[in-house]
């Protein structure tokens, strides 16, 4: 079981989804980049306070669910220090909500208000279904596509160009990443998923069909990745690098799972592989 005062500077960072907070936030600077958009300074408060809250509210009913017995580091902190964050959620989303109303543009109000709608009903699933899993709930698919919309979203709205090919695929092989990535953590956790009674996609596919499924969305990401080096600007160039980079990177947690399961390395350093898109503004 895990004590706060064992927990180092990092736990807490991770344990609050900061480390996750930054990976978004290095996607959008990708997307704005490729859309020729620059949001308002509003627009990223209430982005990466939205990142936190979507999932700081997924691990409190996680927590809510298993309570003190939890095996993991997130859940359990979100259990103990509840009473706190469910306040910190609740006045944050009613300065979002104010800041939103009287700063965001229409469409990226409505974009917003779309999203959250299905965010909210991912989470009434997360809780209807409890501990059935299914082939058409694939929790780790939902969380990847609407991550990646969150992302790339407002950026696609705020464009006053035509959106570019390369664009587009670029967005495909970032969605795969984030579904591979997923499905690795989850197929790291089955045990401690299974425990817990979480839903994830490897306990009714399996350890080895997930393992398959997991190198196939890697290998399609990196042919979409590899694609954008037909698009010769200097922008896809530095894309194509830094989507490969982070899609080898994340092969090597799948290929090397004694040395990324010590210390939970797969999770310090899968979250950190999604901060490299800030290398797009040196």
């Amino acid at each position: 079981m895990f004590a706060a005062h064992q927990l180092s500077a990092g736990d807490y960072f991770r344990a609050l989804s900061l480390d996750i907070v930054l990976g978004a936030c290095a996607g959008a600077v990708m997307a704005f980049l490729h859309t020729h958009t620059q949001p308002s300074l509003i627009w990223h408060w209430l982005f990466s306070t939205s990142v936190w809250l979507i999932y700081t509210l997924d691990h409190l009913i996680d927590a809510f669910q298993t309570k003190e017995k939890s095996n993991s580091l997130r859940h359990y902190f979100h259990f103990i220090f509840r009473k706190q964050l469910a306040v910190i959620l609740g006045l944050l989303f009613i300065i979002n909500f104010l800041l939103s109303i009287i700063y965001i543009e229409k469409k990226i109000l409505l974009f917003g208000i779309i999203l959250t709608a299905i965010s909210l009903f991912y989470f009434s699933l997360l809780v209807l279904m409890k501990k059935r899993s299914t082939v058409f709930f694939q929790k780790e698919l939902f969380i990847a596509l609407i991550y990646t919309a969150g992302v790339w979203g407002t950026g696609l709205c705020l464009s006053k160009q035509p959106i570019a090919v390369s664009t587009w695929l670029s967005i495909v092989a970032y969605v795969l990443l984030v579904w591979a990535s997923g499905l690795i953590f989850a197929n790291f956790e089955i045990k401690t998923d299974q425990a817990s009674q979480y839903i994830s996609t490897p306990q009714f596919l399996g350890e080895k069909r997930t393992k398959i499924l997991i190198y196939s969305i890697l290998s399609a990401s990196i042919l979409f990745s590899l694609s954008l080096l037909f698009f010769q600007s200097p922008l896809n160039l530095k894309t194509a690098g830094i989507l490969l980079a982070m899609a080898v990177l994340i092969l090597g947690l799948q290929v090397f799972p004694l040395f990324y399961r010590k210390n939970f390395r797969y999770r310090k350093l899968g979250e950190a592989i999604f901060w490299l898109p800030f290398l797009l503004m040196l």
